[in-house]
C-alpha cells in the first residue's frame, strides 16, 4: 500500500479564550500557512494526550482536551498529497507562554473567529476553519466515543 493509500491521522486542539482561537503560523512548502496546534497521532499515544502534546508543544499552552468537536477528513494542501483523518478536540486552557513554540519557524497568535474567516487561502488545512465554526456552534461529544485501548490511556494534568 502506498503512502497516497494510508490515510495521516492527525489530533488539534481547538483553543479558545476571550473570543479568540489559539493558531500556529508554520512554514510548508507552500511558504507560511495557519493551523490548529496538530500533531500526528503516535502509536504510544492517546488521542488526549496527542492533543495536549499539540497544544504545549506548538503554541506553548497547557491543555486539558474534554470534549470532541469533529473528526474530519482532507486532501492535505502541502507537502504531499495524501488524506488527513483529523480529530478536533476542545477542553480547559491552562497557561499560555507563546514564546514556547518549539521549531524556530513556528509562532504562535491568538485569532478571533472574524480574523479567520477573512484568512481562509493561509491555512495549512481545508478543516481549521470547519473545527472552528463547528466548536462555535456548540458542537461537542463525549470523548469516550473515541475508544482506545487503556493501556495508552494516560493521566492528564493541567
Amino acid at each position: 500500500m502506498s503512502i497516497l493509500e494510508k490515510p495521516r491521522v492527525t489530533i488539534a486542539a481547538v483553543i479558545e479564550k476571550d473570543a479568540r482561537f489559539l493558531l500556529v503560523e508554520e512554514k510548508t512548502r507552500r511558504g507560511l500557512r495557519l493551523d490548529l496546534p496538530t500533531v500526528d497521532l503516535q502509536p504510544s499515544e492517546c488521542p488526549l494526550m496527542s492533543c495536549a502534546r499539540a497544544a504545549l508543544g506548538k503554541a506553548g499552552c497547557k491543555f486539558m482536551p474534554k470534549s470532541l468537536v469533529g473528526v474530519y477528513i482532507a486532501r492535505s494542501r502541502d507537502d504531499l498529497d495524501m488524506t488527513i483523518l483529523n480529530f478536533a478536540l476542545s477542553g480547559r486552557v491552562g497557561s499560555v507562554d507563546l514564546s514556547r513554540a518549539v521549531r524556530a519557524h513556528m509562532r504562535a497568535l491568538w485569532m478571533s473567529a472574524e480574523e479567520l474567516r477573512e484568512c481562509v487561502e493561509t491555512y495549512r488545512s481545508p478543516t481549521v476553519l470547519q473545527a472552528v465554526e463547528d466548536h462555535l456552534r456548540g458542537r461537542r461529544y463525549r470523548l469516550d466515543v473515541i475508544d482506545f485501548e487503556a493501556k495508552v490511556n494516560l493521566p492528564l494534568v493541567l
